[in-house]
């Protein structure tokens, strides 16, 4: 049997509750696809266990202590439903409206330290989720919110996943959203939605503009980017930037 771990924390964070992204979310699917929900409704022979905390500024880790655990199968649906409702800590125990979604989900409570665990699991894709929240001793304001992570469990995957953010609306919708190369798309239909840019400010930091990337793509509800090309630049006054690296692709929908 193949145990996961799972951790979801956050590099300090400090911020009170909101979403950094103001644009409109991907639509919300108006019903699940049972083919790619089918899967998952039988009980499999994996475990995901991990712990869900945050650490702030000063160095104080903030567990999930006693909090409301959820894994979802990653489908379209799901990740549909997660960048428009999921990372709202105020809705976070509700399931999104097709029955399949509310079927499918498991759910438990983190312990002491913010520690979970899952059994028997269908191999796949998840979507795992948490809330870490606490008052401001100065000022009574609350902090933290819903933190989150995209697993995979199988045979392939490593032992360990880890999170580095606290899960606003702009980042919900990069995840799960992958870079892909040509012979990842051979027999699978797919279509085409934009062309995507991400930028990052120093040449040395590809992956910064990368991320970006995938962001851009899951604002437009993509499931991943492919023909992704980066190149360095200029000067940019705007950013602030002496150099640049600009990574472009296609975001693209599995069909």
């Amino acid at each position: 049997m193949r145990c996961e771990t799972l951790l979801l924390l956050s590099a300090s964070i400090t911020g009170c509750l909101g979403s950094g992204w103001n644009g409109a979310p991907a639509p919300l699917l108006r019903t699940a696809d049972s083919t790619e929900y089918d899967a998952y409704m039988t009980n499999g022979t994996f475990e995901l266990s991990g712990q869900a905390f945050l650490t702030t500024k000063d160095g104080q880790v903030k567990p999930a202590a006693g909090r409301l655990v959820t894994v979802d199968p990653a489908t379209s649906y799901a990740r549909a439903w997660f960048r428009q409702y999921g990372t709202d800590p105020r809705r976070f125990e509700d399931p999104a409206p097709d029955s399949r979604f509310a079927a499918a989900r498991r759910t438990t409570i983190a312990d002491a330290d913010g520690r979970f665990r899952f059994a028997r699991l269908a191999p796949g894709n998840y979507l795992v989720r948490s809330t870490v929240e606490w008052r401001s001793e100065a000022d009574d304001s609350v902090h933290g919110g819903v933190v989150a992570a995209y697993a995979t469990v199988s045979e392939d995957v490593g032992a360990e996943v880890i999170v580095h953010q606290l899960y606003t609306r702009d980042w919900a919708a990069a995840l799960g959203v992958s870079i892909v190369y040509s012979d990842d798309l051979t027999g699978r239909r797919y279509r085409v939605l934009s062309r995507v840019t991400g930028t990052a400010c120093d040449t040395d930091v590809q992956f910064q503009a990368r991320e970006e990337l995938r962001l851009q793509a899951g604002q437009r509800g993509a499931d991943a980017v492919t023909n992704v090309a980066c190149r360095k630049k200029g000067i940019s006054l705007a950013k602030g930037c002496l150099s640049r690296i600009v990574c472009e692709g296609d975001a693209i929908t599995w069909i």
